[in-house]
Parts: structure tokens; sequence; C-alpha cells
């Protein structure tokens, strides 16, 4: 049986789980419906006093690199630094 790619599929959580998921939807032709409470930080409509700190571990930039996307994701990145034992983390 073939999953509808026709019935949107909608994702509630817009943080790094939730915006990986619908990316990886889309690339599978499925509408994607991605919601969040709070509004794109990019907009410059945030909260006050508030910071977005990010790091990644080595699964999700494993999981970045399969869904093709770490590339411009490293490239935005900030701060890297190297942890013992062959983790990675990333300050985004």
């Amino acid at each position: 049986m073939r999953p509808d790619t026709n019935q949107p599929v909608s994702i509630v959580g817009a943080g790094l789980a939730g915006a990986l998921l619908a990316v990886l939807l889309a690339r599978r032709r499925f509408s994607v419906r991605l919601y969040d409470r709070r509004l794109d930080p990019r907009l410059g409509n945030t909260e006050r006093g508030r910071s977005i700190n990010l790091a990644l571990a080595a699964r999700g930039i494993r999981a970045l690199e399969r869904a093709g996307v770490m590339e411009r994701v490293g490239s935005a990145r900030t701060k890297s630094s190297t942890r013992s034992a062959g983790q990675r983390s990333t300050a985004c």
C-alpha cells in the first residue's frame, strides 16, 4: 500500500526534529503543514530576553547529513568544538 501524498501531513512543533521531518516528507512529495506556537525568530518578533542556543550532537549531525542539509547548517554555524570520545558539538 502506498501512502497518500495528496493528504496533508500536519507536524506540531517546528523544533529541530519537526523541521527535519518536514524536510524529509516534503522531499517524498508529501504536502506538509508545520505548526509551532512561536513565530519564526528570523522575522524579528521574538520574545524579549530569549536567545537561541542550539547544540548538535553527533547523531543530530548524522541525521542532517542523511537529509542532505548539513552543509547548509554548517555554513550558518558560528562556533564548533570537538568533544572527547570523538563527539562533535556545533553551536548555531
